[in-house]
């Protein structure tokens, strides 16, 4: 059987093509298109052929083509920042359980302090991813889970951020009328070392606005409350730990505030109290290094150029004004009475860019108290020199492998000679730096005089020396007016330490061509120390402050007048019997105590002399006096509460 002829006949074929045209791509209607027929469209019966045949609607297909857009590839920016957001989500989740297991047991880190008033810098999205992982976000999400995950932690339990805080922290601001009588104040202390130039017509209020840090500094050594001092000392330390290690923000303010807290350290020192002398110093000198202070505008350009090739133009090197030239001669200064009081630091080098500063200040002379600060930085670079002297005596003892520190002595008093003759009228009244003149004097004079290698002419003239020179500085001491006293720098107060040790040591001196008798006449050791009592006794009244219940024993100067009866009963065996063995060979008939034509002869003092007891003794009460200092455990810094340990 033959298979059936399959092709289409031609008139067919034709006849269909004629009549409909297939429908394009999209284009077929609804029926075909759901047939998955071929739609064929007759435009002379108005509709396609197989809805045509089959008698259904013909609707064309309402679809349109889908466009596909163009896809960019993101930038190498945006796909870290995406991978970072990523895993800053991650890291905050991570941390939220953590926290949630700090808040069922564990103790978490001390948070920030609450009462810092300074705001958080803002981050980048590409800073480290620590920070951006820790940042507050917009919401105040983390504020608020971190506020619930923390537990409650108050001033009064939190031991790390304040030790000694009591519950009048909250009430340690002093109030406007406050701080304008405390800013006054130390407009009348700064006379004695002006490190700076406070304009007249500043108020605390405006002080505060530009410099915060000075401002919190001046506050708490001039307040006349001791809880209030306390109060602000620890808010010294908390804003100036933020300042410079946290926020790393150096500033001429950070430096004034430093330099005015250690000019008056004493204010801020006793047994219990956390030592600062170093720290702060220390500190200073990092914020000079930072602002570039130390270095001359040369320095600074060749730096600029040689290490920072990069840089198409160098930045405009500024000048020095003079405020930087006085706070970096002043810190200068402040360093090297420290180091000389302490020990345990070296001074600043003195280097030129710090002379052409005080040539600077010398010569312009914008204010009439520069002359008093670059008397006392020309008399400290004279002491700091004899005391570097003096130290190589105790390092080196006896040995013959060095110039011997007495050699030096007449070129010392040389220069200190030239400079006196040159200080204006301004410098000779100050008595801050007279006294200064006669410390660096007895220091100068005290070189090698006990060594035996000295010749004897030249050890006898040198104690001669010594002793007027320490009548000379006591002279000044008690001719200051009591009021005043309290507004005296830290300076003045080592000296005072450093003079009575040298006269002890004359006083003791066991040198048969020493004669006894023209010392106790210039000047009585026993005699000043009672002078001394007294005076530091009526500063309780003078300068009275305000207490709470369990430290009206802490102020200044009744720890000073324990500490200086302490002094005197551990030095007046000693004492009594040289001046014994003294008055016994000149057959005096009244051996240990100054007779009353020999007070005379004493320390002019307001109502004469006082008569010298014997019942003075130690107080166990009193606590370690170099406690807060600093200076523990350096024994040839025990000067201020004993001999000397210099053979």
């Amino acid at each position: 059987m033959a298979p059936p002829d399959l092709t289409p006949r031609s008139g067919t074929s034709s006849s269909n093509q004629a009549d409909g045209s297939p429908a394009g791509y999209g284009r077929s209607c609804t029926n075909c298109s759901r047939a998955k027929c071929k739609c064929i469209f007759k435009s002379s019966v108005g509709s396609c052929e197989r809805c045509h045949r089959l008698g259904k609607d013909c609707q064309p297909i309402a679809a349109s083509r889908k466009r596909v857009e163009k896809r960019q590839t993101p930038s190498r920016t945006a796909q870290l920042e995406e991978k970072l957001d990523d895993l800053v989500s991650i890291l905050r989740s991570t941390q939220g359980g953590s926290m949630a297991g700090i808040a069922g047991g564990r103790q978490p880190f001390p948070p920030m302090s609450a009462e810092s008033s300074y705001p958080p810098p803002p981050t980048s999205r590409l800073d480290s991813l620590a920070t951006a992982a820790t940042a507050t976000d917009p919401h105040g999400s983390n504020n608020a889970a971190a506020a619930a995950a923390y537990p409650a932690i108050t001033k009064a339990n939190n031991s790390n951020l304040n030790a000694n805080y009591n519950e009048s922290d909250d009430n340690s601001e002093p109030t406007p009328a406050e701080a304008e009588l405390y800013l006054q104040k130390f407009r009348a202390w700064q006379q004695n070392l002006p490190f700076m130039v406070l304009p007249p017509n500043m108020d605390a209020a405006q002080l505060r606005q530009e410099s915060p840090f000075l401002w919190l500094c001046i506050m708490n050594i001039t307040s006349m409350s001791l809880p209030q001092m306390q109060a602000l000392k620890e808010r010294v330390r908390r804003e100036l730990a933020e300042s410079m290690v946290i926020r790393h923000e150096p500033s001429m303010d950070i430096i004034q505030g430093l330099i005015a807290y250690l000019s008056w350290s004493l204010m801020n020192s006793g047994p219990g109290w956390k030592p600062f002398l170093i720290l702060f110093s220390q500190l200073a000198m990092s914020a000079c290094y930072e602002l570039g202070l130390t270095r001359s505008s040369a320095e600074e350009e060749h730096f600029a150029r040689c290490f920072k090739a990069w840089v198409p133009r160098p930045p405009q090197v500024k000048l020095r004004t003079s405020e930087e030239r006085r706070a970096l001669v002043s810190l200068w200064y402040l360093i090297s009475i420290i180091s000389t009081f302490i020990g345990k630091t070296d001074s600043l080098r003195w280097t030129n860019h710090m002379e052409e500063c005080l040539e600077a200040l010398d010569q312009d002379k914008e204010h009439i108290q520069d002359t008093i600060l670059v008397s006392l930085v020309r008399i400290q670079l004279i002491a700091d020199e004899t005391h570097k002297l003096v130290i190589q005596d105790v390092l080196k003892g006896e040995t013959f492998d060095y110039t011997p520190s007495y050699v030096y002595r007449k070129t010392l008093l040389s220069r200190l000679r030239i400079l006196r003759e040159g200080m204006g009228p301004v410098a000779n009244s100050s008595y801050v730096v007279q006294a200064h003149l006669y410390a660096t004097e007895v220091m100068i004079n005290s070189l090698g005089f006990f060594k035996p290698s000295v010749p004897e002419a030249q050890r006898l003239d040198s104690m001669y020396s010594c002793l007027r020179a320490v009548r000379g500085w006591y002279d000044v001491w008690f001719s200051i007016p009591m009021t005043d006293i309290p507004g005296l720098p830290f300076a003045l107060l080592v000296q005072l330490s450093h003079v009575q040790v040298a006269l002890y040591r004359l006083s003791t001196s066991d040198d048969p061509a020493w004669d006894k008798d023209v010392l106790r006449n210039t000047a009585d050791l026993l005699l000043i120390l009672d002078k001394i009592i007294e005076r530091f006794e009526a500063m309780q009244t003078v300068y009275p402050m305000k207490t709470g219940k369990d430290d009206a024993e802490s102020t200044l100067w009744c720890r000073a007048t324990k500490i200086i009866k302490n002094i005197k009963a551990s030095w007046e065996p000693t004492l009594t019997q040289n001046y014994s063995s003294n008055n016994s060979n000149s057959n005096n008939s009244n051996p240990g105590f100054p007779t009353p034509n020999s007070q005379g002869h004493g320390v002019p003092v307001n109502g004469g002399g006082i008569p010298i007891g014997m019942g003075h003794t130690m107080d166990p009460s009193l606590p370690d006096p170099t406690a807060g200092m600093g200076f523990v455990d350096l024994p040839w810094m025990m000067d201020m509460f004993g001999p000397w340990e210099f053979n």
